[in-house]
């Protein structure tokens, strides 16, 4: 366990348990967004999916992780240390090998302006094909 890791779980008032730690630790080396499934395989079965899950859905509640909503009805997460409260940042997918890249060096301004609507959170999806799939 990192000391980073260990710092993300006190600020966010959870208890510090080997599960946790595992899960904030692959999010960490991910460095994008990952799904459930993957998460599973890089822990070898050291926890069963249901844990994840509540893991996963308590770093929801804290605000120390987020879902991206990936193509095939797939749910992604991954830390949002590079978004605000009400605005995710932007993804790259591409629709042929499934690569999602992560947008976190630009400012795009929140749309705010839909009379009668009050948006709680903007997030961004970009779909095309990569280079190498060009």
């Amino acid at each position: 366990m990192n000391k980073s890791t260990e710092n993300i779980l006190k600020n966010s008032n959870l208890r510090n348990t080997h599960g946790r730690t595992s899960i904030l630790e692959i999010l960490t080396k991910a460095g994008k967004p990952i799904t459930q499934e993957q998460i599973a395989v890089k822990l070898k079965k050291t926890l069963n999916k249901t844990t994840i899950y509540r893991n996963l859905e308590s770093f929801l509640k804290a605000g120390m992780v987020h879902r991206v909503f990936l193509n095939q009805r797939m749910w992604a997460y991954e830390l949002s240390h590079n978004c605000t409260e009400n605005q995710c940042h932007p993804h790259l997918i591409c629709r042929k090998c499934k690569k999602t890249t992560c947008i976190t060096n630009c400012n795009i301004p929140l749309f705010d302006n839909i009379p009668g609507f009050k948006i709680e959170r903007q997030k961004i999806l970009f779909e095309g094909l990569c280079p190498g799939c060009q």
